[in-house]
């Protein structure tokens, strides 16, 4: 933008997009090179136009991870992801 900042019209885009077609609670992945405060904004932005009852989390992935760890990185990530709905639904 002529003022310095980043221009994020895609990224609220895709959010309003996100807020259209979720039906459940979910978890929103952004690339950690997004400027500071982003995740907030999405946050807010998919919020605000879908039901009170449905949570939306922000995660950051982050993109500067050797490709030899990516792949143990993604699989921990998902056991965690696994862990959270597991517990939000008291399974264990």
């Amino acid at each position: 933008m002529p003022d310095g900042s980043a221009n994020l019209n895609f990224i609220e885009n895709v959010a309003q997009d996100i807020s259209t077609y979720v039906a459940n609670d979910a978890i929103v992945v952004t690339k950690s090179t997004v400027p500071v405060g982003t995740n907030y904004h999405i946050q807010k932005i998919i919020q605000r136009n879908i039901a009170d009852d449905i949570k939306i989390r922000i995660a950051s992935n982050p993109e500067f991870l050797r490709e030899a760890l990516q792949f143990k990185i993604h699989l921990m990530v998902t056991e965690l992801l696994l862990v959270l709905m597991m517990l939000k639904r008291r399974i264990f």
